[in-house]
């Protein structure tokens, strides 16, 4: 502002009282305009850039008001304006100065000016500038203004459907030859120079509605115009999620019931990774046959289950999370929050407990090992209907059942507290408590329910709460789970245990106040966590089912056994053959397998908790996996892989690395056959393998590979058997990609913790095209095809990052700040978006999401972000599946399944 505050302070036409409430031009003089006269507004925005790219804004509005904005500085005042003249004179301009802050300007000086009035002439060039002078005639203008150019949307929607043509315009406040531009947008919006928009929404379906954002701009406009559409998918398809057995360890996490509406019993288990899958009986066995694709956030160690059963026989599904309670009333749409709070929840149920309408939820409130709370809500959870203080400081598991000789259910609660539903009355307090393993029946045929209960390492105790007396003591001290159901003939329940450690599954008739052991099976495992009984494989007779092995470090086993007419273990999943679960999954990619197969490929680096070897799946379109058993490689721990067509039938194979007489190797598998056809051996002993691409890099028409061990990169011919090229690095290879330039040149770029390195490949040999200093400590790298630029991600702290843009000479082009852990990216298809895969933590250590965005290379700017995905994406592990006229179906993998879109 130093070149307007100059003039003003050494200029001595300084004028009183004629500033203050001017009017503008309508209020300066109205002479109306005749034909030796010329009319100007200055009612805009115009700019001043300086030397150093600061823009000095000057805003005036049509009410005589101003404002200035110069870097941190900002003045407004009043003002008028002479805006009829005759031609060829400059028009006059008093600008009166009424408040300031005591911020710094472009030119970083700071200048007290309130009360000064002061008056300018100013001249027009051309309909776009605005030049000041200190007088009427003569002299050299001040500076120059340009007009600031201000963007609108006309008949834009607010809606919009995937696959219709959407058209809109752009326009400018005033005439301007300068064509508008998008900066950035969805791929496939463009618009023309004119500002005509035209767009046809192609997402991803990873939920049926989403929100997409673009953004105009054009010479002269300070502000990218920004807006959105709401894009809903037609015919959408839920993300196919799928994940072998994963078990859970805390109580009510597996519930049989009819769960997808089959008119079958199925097994819903909320997991100990915070996923929600569903189990069913395949031929002799059992599958998992559904994972629910949605995170629900949270710490995925508090996470709980709640199944509600209305009179039609619907299963209504809950899961709360630290502060949160969610309903899952379709398993293609993300959860429902249905409560929410500041507040900790640490355990819930819902259940109808006064026969209206609607079920009621009742909430413990309260960390693990501190005082808590229990409220009950009615009126869809918005009404508080009573609550409680509750006793003591430890965990606390809930049931409600009628254990007494009214009509009224009570709530029981694991530390000793009894309230009644009806008369929202403390029942009854057990100081000692009844112990966290705890379950409700009439196991002594009275008509009464009973508490049946233990802290784990000491005796069961059976309770009589209607007079508040014990009836037996279960001499077993090795509890960790306990149930009850009538699985003989006569009316009462019978209470079955599950021991800890190396132990059995008990099951005990109860008589008066005596107690008979009926049968013993063996656990399999170590130890028994959230026994349920139902009727799991639909024979019209009751199963029990538990968790096994989850309180080792080895493999998790989920065990059915049958009750009548003998007791027996009907299934369990721990042969090697059929491993109890999966650790993580990572996509190699979309194959062509088959004239009739095509499938993406998943690698498993480690299986039953790392006690046998990795493998790989393969799963199609329907979501129907074929796990491999027998791969004649031996696969490595390296998580590297790739899909790439080795012997130019038009059929995949998978590059992935293993063992040949114990020493790394790279094996080529053909997927029909899971035979490994060639297999490639590097002068590194190790299993330090860094990188892998597979590409044709000689174009001869076969795929080849590029490997990194340590700080060596090796270009194999494999069709040929033949090293084409290597290059040492100064240090170890952090990552590596390789592409065509859009002049032919075939390229591979490598990045070190230290450097990054473009090289060319010719008459196969490696040369150093460019290097620079990794200032930004590239994690893995990414060549955009056709655009002469690399992608980079960089971290900058935990769960946080950069993506880079570099040129092929490795010029930083940008650096945008992204909020989340950046795992991996795929280039779009005909665009300079890309979509990323990001991890985040939800503010809390444990929760395991993902979120994938499609984000513009040119900005940085999120164009649209999809729900969070249940686990955290695995590095380098989205891919495209098989793309076809109107689709962009993905396939990637996270540490909890294996997804793919549709």
């Amino acid at each position: 502002m130093r070149k307007l505050l100059s003039v003003i302070f050494l200029s001595t036409i300084f004028t009183s009282g004629c500033g203050g409430g001017g009017g503008g031009e309508d209020a300066a003089k109205s002479a109306v305009p005749i034909a030796n006269k010329t009319s100007k507004s200055i009612s805009a925005t115009w700019f001043y850039e300086y030397p150093n790219k600061c823009l000095e804004t000057f805003q005036f509005n049509t009410d005589g008001s101003f404002e200035i904005n110069s870097n941190q500085s900002n003045v407004t005042g009043s003002y008028s304006f002479d805006a009829s003249v005759d031609s060829g004179e400059r028009h006059s301009l008093t600008l009166s100065f009424e408040q300031q802050n005591q911020g710094y300007d472009c030119e970083s000086s700071f200048d007290y000016i309130v009360g000064a009035n002061f008056e300018l002439f100013a001249s027009f060039p051309n309909e776009q500038q605005m030049q000041w002078y200190e007088s009427g005639t003569g002299g050299s203008a001040i500076f120059t203004l340009d007009r600031a150019i201000t963007l609108s949307l006309s008949s834009v929607p607010t809606e919009a459907k995937a696959g219709e043509e959407v058209t809109f315009n752009v326009n400018k406040d005033t005439e301007s030859d300068t064509p508008v531009e998008l900066l950035y947008g969805p791929t496939g919006m463009t618009v023309s120079s004119k500002g005509e928009v035209k767009w046809t929404p192609l997402l991803p379906m990873i939920t049926q509605q989403n929100t997409v954002k673009f953004a105009f701009t054009s010479d002269r406009t300070l502000e990218p115009l920004v807006s959105e559409i709401n894009v809903t998918i037609p015919n959408f398809k839920a993300p196919t999620m799928r994940k072998d057995i994963e078990l859970t360890d805390t109580s009510n996490g597996m519930q049989i019931g009819n769960f997808i509406g089959d008119e079958n019993n199925e097994m819903l288990v909320l997991d100990k990774l915070g996923g929600l899958s569903v189990i069913s009986q395949k031929s002799d066995g059992f599958e998992s046959i559904y994972s629910y694709p949605y995170s629900f956030g949270g710490n995925h160690n508090e996470m709980r289950l709640s199944v509600f059963k209305e009179d039609n026989g619907a299963n209504n599904i809950f899961v709360k999370t630290n502060n949160n309670i969610y309903q899952v009333s379709d398993f293609t749409q993300p959860p429902q929050s249905v409560f929410s709070t500041s507040k900790t929840i640490h355990n819930f149920m819902v259940k109808n407990i006064d026969s209206d309408s609607g079920p009621e939820l009742i909430v413990i409130f309260g960390e693990s090992y501190s005082a808590k709370e229990a409220i009950v809500y009615d009126n869809n959870f918005q009404t508080e209907l009573f609550s409680f203080s509750l006793e003591g400081n430890s965990p606390i598991e809930i049931a409600v059942e009628n254990i007494d000789s009214d009509t009224s259910l009570e709530l029981i609660l694991s530390n000793g507290e009894i309230f009644d539903i009806q008369s929202a009355s403390s029942q009854w307090f057990n100081a000692d408590g009844f112990g966290p393993i705890m379950a409700i029946g009439d196991v002594n045929s009275d008509g009464i329910n009973e508490i049946i209960s233990t802290g784990g390492w000491n005796s069961i105790t059976v309770w009589n709460a209607n007079d508040r007396s014990q009836i037996l003591t279960i001499d077993n001290q090795d509890n960790c789970s306990v149930a009850t159901a009538n699985i003989d003939n006569d009316p009462a329940d019978e209470i079955i245990i599950g021991d800890c450690q190396w132990g059995q599954v008990h099951a005990y008739d109860i008589t008066d106040d005596t107690y008979t052991e009926l049968w013993t099976l063996p656990l399999i495992d170590h130890g028994s966590a959230a026994m349920v009984v139902g009727d799991i494989n639909n024979d019209g007779k009751e199963e029990i089912v538990w968790g096994t092995g989850l309180s080792s470090s080895g493999k998790d086993i989920l065990v059915v056994a049958g009750i009548t007419p003998n007791p027996e273990i009907l299934w369990h999943n721990a042969n090697r053959e059929s491993p109890s679960q999966y650790d993580s999954y990572i996509a190699a990619g979309w194959a062509n397998i088959s004239p009739e197969k095509e499938a993406a490929v998943y690698i498993i680096p480690s299986t039953n908790s790392g006690y046998i070897r990795p493998r790989y799946l393969t799963m199609n379109e329907d979501g129907k996996v074929t796990p491999n058993y027998n791969s004649s490689s031996n696969i490595l721990e390296a998580a590297l892989a790739a899909i790439g067509d080795i012997d130019s039938d038009n059929y995949d194979e998978l590059f992935i690395f293993g063992t040949r007489n114990y020493s790394p190797s790279l094996n080529v598998i053909e997927l029909e056959s899971d035979i490994s056809k060639w297999q490639v051996t590097t002068e590194d002993d190790s299993s330090n393998y860094n990188g892998l691409e597979v590409t044709d890099i000689n174009n001869d028409g076969y795929d080849d590979a590029l490997i990194a061990t340590y700080d060596t990169l090796t270009v194999h011919d494999i069709s040929n058997n033949n090293v084409l090229a290597t290059w040492t690095a100064g240090s170890a290879i952090t990552s590596m990609t390789a592409t065509t330039s859009t002049l032919g040149e075939k390229l591979v770029i490598l990045s070190t913790r230290d450097s990054l390195t473009t090289l060319t490949f010719e008459n196969n040999k490696l040369s150093m095209r460019s290097s620079s200093v990794n200032s930004e400590e590239c994690k893995s790298l990414y060549a955009q095809p056709q655009t002469d630029r690399v992608l980079c991600f960089s971290p900058e702290y935990s769960y946080q990052g950069n993506l880079v843009t570099f040129s092929l000479d490795l010029e930083l082009l940008l650096k945008a700040r992204i909020n989340g852990e950046i795992t991996s990216l795929v280039q779009l298809p005909d665009s300079d978006n890309v979509l990323i895969t990001t991890n985040s933590s939800d503010n809390n250590y444990y929760s395991q999401s993902s979120l994938i965005s499609e984000v513009s290379t040119k900005t940085g700017d999120i164009v649209w972000q999809g729900y969070p995905l249940a686990g955290e994406v695995m590095g380098n592990s989205i891919k495209f599946g098989n793309i076809g006229k109107g689709t962009v179906p993905l396939v990637f993998g996270t540490n909890v399944g294996m997804f793919l879109t549709h």
